[in-house]
């Protein structure tokens, strides 16, 4: 019965290391909210997702956390996708249609320790001038208009 069982964990980033090392020339073709046709293969996408869970190791994120993302469906999405859950943390999605009070409703509950916003959405209510300010001793807001990354806050580092 050896043969019939897995000997290795059910991960989520198994699925692009392994598409990695099938289909590492394959490409992955999306278009960016701006409009542009961004494409890049299954070798560098998964290239780009360990960069990234090592970065987030580095911030001093840890298996268990809860990482948000108010983005749309794309390229740098589909990073921090696999890279959150592949190095352990909760990748938590939020609507990006949202109202701002919804948003920041569930950003607190949640306990977000870091949150990634997508480059073309305004989400003003992180701090000042907002009914119900998320709570900034739990969360980090990430922003980067050059590769879609970076905290916007005293502790400003690029995280790719």
């Amino acid at each position: 019965m050896r043969a019939l069982m897995m000997d290795t964990p059910l991960l989520i980033s198994a699925l692009l290391r392994h598409a990695a090392n099938a289909c590492a020339d394959q490409q992955i073709v999306s278009r960016t909210v701006a409009g542009p046709i961004h494409r890049y293969t299954y070798a560098q996408a998964h290239q780009r997702s360990c960069q990234l869970a090592n970065a987030l190791v580095a911030y001093g994120i840890t298996p268990g956390d809860r990482i948000g993302t108010i983005a749309w469906n794309g390229f740098r999405h589909f990073e921090i996708y696999f890279a959150v859950s592949g190095m352990g943390a909760v990748c938590h999605t939020m609507n990006p249609r949202l109202s701002p009070d919804q948003l920041v409703y569930i950003v607190n509950h949640a306990g977000d320790r870091l949150l990634f916003v997508d480059t073309t959405y305004h989400f003003p209510a992180l701090g000042r001038g907002h009914r119900q300010p998320i709570d900034q001793s739990r969360s980090r807001h990430c922003h980067d208009r050059r590769r879609g990354y970076a905290c916007d806050n005293t502790h400003q580092r690029p995280l790719l």
